[in-house]
């Protein structure tokens, strides 16, 4: 029980990770978009 739960558990972690990466992928590209008229 206790893998199986541990295991769900990583499941979710990689799940959460992946979706952090895509959208902070997003978030450069658009800040790559508009990002150039925010900077000095």
């Amino acid at each position: 029980e206790c893998f199986k739960a541990l295991n769900i558990c990583i499941l979710y972690m990689s799940v959460a990770l992946k979706l952090v990466k895509a959208s902070s992928l997003k978030l450069k590209i658009e800040f790559k978009q508009t990002g150039h008229n925010l900077l000095p």
